[in-house]
Protein backbone atom coordinates (compact mmCIF):
# COMPACT_ATOMS: atom_id res chain seq x y z
CA UNK A 1 0.00 0.00 0.00
CA UNK A 2 2.93 2.35 0.61
CA UNK A 3 3.90 2.26 -3.05
CA UNK A 4 0.31 2.88 -4.17
CA UNK A 5 0.01 5.79 -1.76
CA UNK A 6 3.27 7.28 -3.03
CA UNK A 7 2.15 6.97 -6.65
CA UNK A 8 -1.21 8.60 -5.92
CA UNK A 9 0.44 11.47 -4.04
CA UNK A 10 2.81 11.98 -6.97
CA UNK A 11 -0.16 12.04 -9.38
CA UNK A 12 -1.84 14.67 -7.21
CA UNK A 13 1.34 16.78 -7.17
CA UNK A 14 1.38 16.71 -10.97
CA UNK A 15 -2.36 17.38 -11.32
CA UNK A 16 -4.23 18.35 -8.16
CA UNK A 17 -7.54 18.10 -10.04
CA UNK A 18 -7.14 14.40 -10.86
CA UNK A 19 -10.28 13.26 -9.05
CA UNK A 20 -9.64 9.52 -9.28
CA UNK A 21 -6.32 9.82 -7.47
CA UNK A 22 -8.03 11.61 -4.58
CA UNK A 23 -10.74 8.96 -4.48
CA UNK A 24 -8.25 6.09 -4.50
CA UNK A 25 -6.13 7.73 -1.82
CA UNK A 26 -9.26 8.16 0.29
CA UNK A 27 -10.01 4.45 0.01
CA UNK A 28 -6.47 3.48 1.01
CA UNK A 29 -6.52 5.86 3.99
CA UNK A 30 -9.85 4.40 5.11
CA UNK A 31 -8.48 0.86 4.89
CA UNK A 32 -5.50 1.96 6.98
CA UNK A 33 -7.81 3.45 9.62
CA UNK A 34 -6.79 7.02 8.79
CA UNK A 35 -10.35 8.32 8.83
CA UNK A 36 -9.52 12.04 8.98
CA UNK A 37 -7.23 11.83 5.97
CA UNK A 38 -9.76 9.65 4.13
CA UNK A 39 -12.51 12.20 4.73
CA UNK A 40 -10.30 15.06 3.53
CA UNK A 41 -9.42 13.25 0.30
CA UNK A 42 -13.08 12.29 -0.29
CA UNK A 43 -14.11 15.91 0.20
CA UNK A 44 -11.58 17.00 -2.43
CA UNK A 45 -12.72 14.24 -4.76
CA UNK A 46 -16.36 15.26 -4.44
CA UNK A 47 -15.56 18.92 -5.04
CA UNK A 48 -13.53 18.15 -8.16
CA UNK A 49 -15.98 15.60 -9.56
CA UNK A 50 -19.06 17.71 -8.88
CA UNK A 51 -20.38 15.49 -6.09
CA UNK A 52 -20.26 12.19 -7.97
CA UNK A 53 -19.33 9.02 -6.15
Amino acid sequence: MKKATDILKENIKKDFNHAQSHYNLSVIYEQDGKMKEAAEEMKIYQKISGGKK
